[in-house]
């Protein structure tokens, strides 16, 4: 198992992000085997974050660029995008390195990964969630503010 999972107290602990980039952490069982790839809470799906995940993430906010640029979606939806995926960035940097993450940005195949998002969510026992859901970046707090939003805004 790798030891970056363990939190201070030697719990297992680990990110999720929905397709809007709200994000949990996730404690588990110290003895578990692997963690799962997804799970279902507050009526939402939320992905294990990896650099891979990041990637995607990436990925759709090129696109996201580009959809500014050529006036399909607004100025507002767009800075809300870049907060989202600011903040999921900073998670993503504080659980990996840069290099790592620009690695999965140049090698991972987005089309590929997407199968993930259309996959079953098979959650046999209740995991107990830390409370934490952020869709906001803040510079002056610590890299996961607690802030419990619900937005409509799924990439």
């Amino acid at each position: 198992m790798n030891d970056s999972c363990f939190d201070a107290d030697g719990k297992l602990s680990a990110v999720y992000v929905a397709t809007d980039a709200s994000f949990i952490e996730m404690d588990f069982p110290s003895n578990m085997e692997c963690l799962p790839t997804s799970i279902m809470k507050f009526g939402k799906t939320f992905y294990h974050l990896t650099p891979e995940c990041w990637a995607w993430f990436n990925h759709k906010f090129h696109l996201m660029e580009k959809a500014l640029v050529n006036k399909k979606i607004s100025e507002k939806a767009f800075v809300d995008i870049l907060n989202r995926i600011s903040a999921l960035y900073n998670q993503s940097l504080a659980l990996y390195s840069r290099d790592i993450l620009k690695e999965a940005e140049r090698t991972t195949d987005v089309k590929e990964w997407e199968k993930t998002l259309q996959a079953p969510v098979k959650q046999p026992v209740p995991i107990p969630v830390k409370p934490l859901i952020s869709n906001s970046y803040d510079t002056a707090a610590a890299p996961r503010i607690p802030a419990v939003t619900q937005t409509a805004i799924v990439f």
